[in-house]
């Protein structure tokens, strides 16, 4: 979990602690140090960017096509290609409806969570809010 720039905390099994320390100086290219600290508080801010727009319902590729940006049938072909998951479950059936709070996945574009207060607009469509994890 990045915490901010140059710093990342992990937590580990007291199994693989001295393993850890004993053997990783490097991850990829970079050269890393690692110090241990019994008794942290974990970090666990989330913070999160708000997406809004109108959908006509509450299936995955039109939430697909709004967080993506891209139209119906490009969010179709990235979900029959099992790149989506709902609740950390893979979709590959582009008719399945989302509920509220659920968390979706999309590989390669991230991770979010619809919002519970949509609105119907005039023209029986949803104005839906999804927060995209950052």
């Amino acid at each position: 979990m990045k915490i901010s720039s140059g710093i990342t905390q992990i937590v580990v099994h007291n199994n693989c602690r001295d393993f850890i320390l004993n053997n990783v100086n490097k991850v990829g290219r970079v050269g890393v140090s690692i110090d241990v600290i019994d008794n942290f508080t974990l970090n666990t801010d989330v913070k999160f960017k708000d997406i809004s727009g109108t959908i006509a319902s509450f299936r995955i590729d039109n939430i697909v096509a709004l967080v993506t940006k891209l139209s119906r049938s490009k969010s179709v072909e990235i979900i029959k290609a099992s790149k989506v998951s709902i609740n950390h479950k893979e979709i590959i059936d582009s008719s399945c409806v989302v509920n509220f709070n659920d968390v979706i996945t999309i590989r390669g574009y991230g991770k979010y969570i619809v919002c519970s207060d949509a609105k119907k607009t005039k023209k029986d469509r949803y104005h839906v809010t999804i927060q995209k994890y950052i």
